[in-house]
């Protein structure tokens, strides 16, 4: 990885404007090669699969809120329950104190 980070240097060197030291432009190409190399690295999961994890409750996947088909009552209450909470701390802190008037 360091090898090919350096080899895009020497061929880049053209396009070093000297805004930064030669060591700062040097580390920020290697770094860039080393994030590409772990990007393309990461694992990956077909929907497909995660569909068939969903299906039979693997609780290790963890879906956007407002996903699920099927309303649930309860969640449905909590969910309103905490919006109620915290719209009334939002509310307490924009009111004005007393004391600051």
């Amino acid at each position: 990885m360091l090898q090919e980070a350096y080899v895009r240097c020497f061929a880049a060197l053209r396009e070093f404007r000297g805004d930064s030291g030669l060591a700062t432009w040097l580390t920020r190409i290697v770094m860039n090669e080393a994030f590409g190399r772990m990007r393309r690295r990461r694992p990956t999961e077909e929907l497909e699969s995660l569909d068939r994890a969903i299906e039979q409750g693997d609780t290790r996947v963890i879906m956007f809120p407002g996903v699920h088909a099927t309303p649930n009552p309860e969640v449905a209450t909590a969910r309103a329950e905490v919006r109620r909470i915290l719209e009334h701390a939002i509310d307490e802190l924009l009111r004005p104190s007393a004391s600051s008037s």
